[in-house]
């Protein structure tokens, strides 16, 4: 090779946008990078480049370099958000929600995805531990969302057992997310019962083991009947429970039990796990 003539390095010099370009390519597409490497070679740039002891050459080579810099900067945040699952399940730390994959792998899920319905990162849509009914609708509602892209949410209710509710399921479909392509955030309207919600109805209520277990079934919507049964205890025991529950509470209705625990879920827990309550009287009027 007799190197790079004064008119090739001439038009090499002209081709500097060119070259800034294939750089910021690579920088949004990572795979263009063997055409680039080609692109290189073919173009006689690698040898333009070899002389290190030109100055001329050296000028342009500094004059790359913030480009690199930036296109560095730019691989890095996008390596970040494809690994970074967790960022898209920050905002439902009440209720559970988790991303499954194109092939129907869940890829992260929270704890309130967990304590539910039982699901953790690996697990297959179509094999979760929920009744076949709703594993078989809710994957249906996946696959459907994947199909139809461009109408990127939908919402699937199922109706669970002895009139204990309904579950509803909102799936919406996220591009950009997974290097396999597309993914999909499932977020369930379930309630997320973490254990500082415990503690400030023990420490702050001042409620029993018994009633705690209560206040938990309420919020899951769950009547006095089904309480009874799925505590083997009678009507009377739970209403009497109900009424303890409301004093301590200070409250007026079931209604009201369920909207103040709704809140508690958003007080955070103590870093050395416990609260000190400082307890005030009511004003006078």
């Amino acid at each position: 090779m007799g190197g790079v003539t004064k008119q090739n390095q001439e038009a090499l010099e002209i081709d500097h946008d060119l070259i800034v370009d294939r750089i910021y390519q690579v920088a949004l597409e990572p795979s263009a990078l063997d055409d680039f490497i080609e692109f290189w070679h073919t173009s006689g740039l690698a040898e333009h480049f070899e002389d290190s002891q030109n100055a001329g050459i050296a000028e342009q080579v500094a004059s790359y370099q913030t480009h690199l810099e930036r296109a560095q900067s730019i691989l890095q945040r996008g390596e970040s958000t494809e690994i970074d699952l967790a960022q898209y399940l920050q905002p439902y730390d009440r209720i559970a929600a988790f991303i499954v994959g194109r092939s129907l792998v869940v890829e992260a899920c929270n704890p309130g995805a967990f304590a539910t319905f039982r699901v953790k990162a690996g697990d297959r849509l179509d094999r979760l531990a929920v009744p076949a009914e709703m594993r078989v609708a809710l994957v249906r509602t996946v696959e459907d969302v994947f199909g139809h892209p461009g109408h990127s949410e939908k919402l699937l209710k199922a109706d669970l057992a002895d009139k204990a509710g309904s579950v509803l399921f909102r799936v919406t479909c996220m591009t950009h997310t997974l290097e396999s392509g597309l993914a999909a955030l499932i977020v369930s309207n379930h309630f997320h019962w973490r254990e500082t919600i415990d503690a400030l109805l023990n420490g702050v209520f001042k409620l029993t083991v018994a009633e705690q277990s209560v206040v938990r079934l309420l919020v899951e919507g769950h009547d006095t009947k089904s309480i009874a049964a799925m505590r083997k205890t009678s009507e009377g025991t739970v209403r009497g429970q109900i009424k303890s529950i409301l004093s301590k509470m200070n409250l007026r209705s079931q209604t009201d039990i369920v909207r103040v625990v709704m809140t508690l879920g958003e007080f955070p827990a103590s870093s050395e796990g416990r609260t000190e309550t400082v307890q005030l009287a009511a004003p006078t009027i």
